[in-house]
């Protein structure tokens, strides 16, 4: 308008110049539509991709939840898979081991069985046969000794067998099987020889239950002991005495008899033999015994 005013005039450069600004203006105001323009759909574009990438993101969150799921299921699987392997197997293992208990137990039964009917019949024969003979007249001395002597050994190796049957049969496993086979074994001797045994025991033993091997020769250290006692020691009185305390097994065995000399005793077969069954089982025995004051024997087994 100034320009077209300045050019009615006459002045051409006023209106030039006018026309000039209007010029510059005309294409300020364009370039600003234009980068008002770009920035539009640079800000649409940017706004798409945006929400493009947080589509991605949820597709992308969405995958990896399902990959955990599928993950975690195959994880619970596999633990369940293993788990009923393992169980199988300790079930399979249980039953494996529950026969051949079973089996064991059925040939320790017909060992004792087969050693109480075969074995044990045909010595009580001898032994019969041997008292038979020995009673019919016309005698000689030395053919009545070796029948008396027949005869003994035959009652030893029938009392020998019967601790054998008794050792091997399962039904004996007990702990209060052993205690009543000991009480019974020292009164046998005892009784006759006018001493008086005493016999304490605890009651927690009675359940336990403990190995043939262990059983056999905590019974035979008792044995020779109470033997020992009863044959050489003079004494009027044998104490027994069995406990339980922090998972060992004590046994003492004590006399008021005459007692002897450790270092002449500690070479003889009995006390020896009483150690080694002792140490077979990791245990130890201690024995103890003095002049005129009787002797104390402490066997200690861990159970």
């Amino acid at each position: 308008l100034m320009s077209a005013t300045y050019d009615l005039l006459g002045n051409t450069g006023k209106a030039f110049d006018e026309y000039k600004k209007y010029i510059t203006i005309k294409d300020t105001l364009e370039n600003q539509e234009q980068r008002d323009k770009l920035l539009q759909l640079q800000t649409e574009y940017e706004t798409v991709e945006n929400e493009k990438k947080i589509d991605d993101l949820k597709n992308e969150k969405l995958l990896q939840v399902q990959k955990l799921k599928q993950n975690s299921i195959i994880t619970i699987i596999m633990a369940v898979v293993i788990g009923l392997l393992i169980f199988t197997g300790l079930v399979l293992r249980n039953r494996y081991k529950l026969k051949q208990k079973l089996k064991f137990e059925e040939i320790r039964n017909k060992i004792a069985s087969d050693l109480h009917d075969d074995v044990g019949s045909t010595l009580s024969s001898i032994r019969m046969y041997s008292d038979i003979v020995k009673n019919q007249p016309n005698q000689t001395a030395t053919s009545a000794q070796l029948l008396d002597k027949i005869s003994s050994n035959s009652k030893e190796m029938i009392e020998n067998m019967s601790d054998i049957v008794w050792m091997i049969k399962p039904g004996n496993d007990d702990f209060s099987n052993i205690q009543n086979r000991m009480l019974n074994f020292a009164n046998e001797l005892c009784v006759p020889a006018g001493i008086n045994f005493e016999f304490n025991k605890n009651t927690t033993t009675d359940a336990l239950q403990i190995s043939m091997e262990l059983r056999r020769d905590i019974y035979l250290i008792f044995k020779e002991a109470v033997n020992n006692a009863v044959k050489y020691s003079g004494c009027k009185n044998i104490h027994a005495n069995i406990s339980l305390m922090t998972e060992q097994m004590i046994l003492v065995i004590e006399d008021d008899g005459n007692g002897f000399d450790m270092d002449v005793a500690k070479n003889g077969n009995g006390l020896s033999n009483m150690k080694k069954r002792a140490e077979a089982h990791n245990g130890k025995l201690k024995i103890t015994s003095l002049d005129e004051e009787g002797t104390e024997i402490v066997v200690v087994i861990p159970i």
